[in-house]
């Protein structure tokens, strides 16, 4: 069961007018360092309106975005549609599922995963599909929601009773858009060594800023990044993130 695809227009219509650019660059800069200077083959599952498709092929790689969502490539259409032709030519949009991505070619260099595993009831096809996605070798990145910080996002935004009842009860008392399941990076790293995908690395993303709401503000903009960035190196920092990445590779 997808809960995405139960509720997508109102999940759509949300992800595009959030902006959400922060997540995407803190990514990418992670990402960076398991892949060559430009010309790798990489696939973006669940890859939205394009915001990682772009970013990758702006630093020079072939991008395959595959969504299940009708609104989430036109966006990405539209989105192409509007850069130069030398970066948009190195994105194909493909509609389909994660496990359905194969059928269109494996053996990339990077397949991206992110802000779609907790809309998978169970998620263990979904990694066995993005591990066979990629080469050996190749590094598999995967976002999901961090189920040990619940409480933190009502919490910073004074939901005081939303706060209380996700503690009291671990699990959090109500979805904005849609019903999802908050997997554990415990649960999912299992799953990367089930299909042969060795853990190289974790980072958390949006532990200072997930709680705001609309623009962040700050003299500097690049001070938001590097803070978040450092931060989701280290503990106890990560551990209170809103989202974990998780970052494997392949086994040979």
């Amino acid at each position: 069961m997808n809960y995405w695809q139960q509720q997508s227009r109102a999940l759509a219509a949300a992800f595009i007018a959030s902006g959400g650019t922060l997540t995407a660059t803190l990514a990418l800069k992670a990402l960076t360092e398991y892949l060559p200077d430009a010309d790798a083959r990489t696939i973006d599952v669940g890859g939205g309106d394009g915001r990682m498709a772009i970013a990758l092929a702006r630093l020079g790689h072939r991008v395959k975005l595959v969504d299940t969502d009708p609104a989430m490539i036109a966006a990405a259409r539209r989105a192409l549609e509007a850069l130069p032709s030398e970066i948009s030519a190195r994105v194909d949009l493909i509609a389909g599922t994660g496990e359905e991505a194969a059928a269109h070619g494996v053996g990339y260099n990077l397949v991206c995963c992110h802000s779609v595993i907790m809309y998978e009831a169970e998620p263990a096809s979904l990694i066995a599909a993005l591990a066979a996605l990629a080469r050996p070798g190749g590094a598999v990145s995967v976002i999901g929601v961090n189920p040990a910080a619940l409480a933190m996002r009502p919490g910073l935004q004074g939901r005081w009773a939303e706060a209380v009842e996700t503690l009291a009860c671990g699990e959090k008392s109500s979805a904005r858009y849609a019903a999802s399941v908050d997997h554990s990076r415990e649960t999912v790293t299992a799953l990367f060594e089930r299909h042969g995908l060795s853990l190289l690395g974790w980072r958390g993303i949006g532990i200072f800023t997930d709680h705001l709401e609309g623009p962040v503000e700050a003299e500097e903009p690049g001070h938001v990044v590097e803070a978040e960035w450092l931060a989701g190196a280290r503990d106890p920092y990560r551990q209170v993130a809103r989202c974990y990445h998780l970052i494997a590779r392949k086994i040979d």
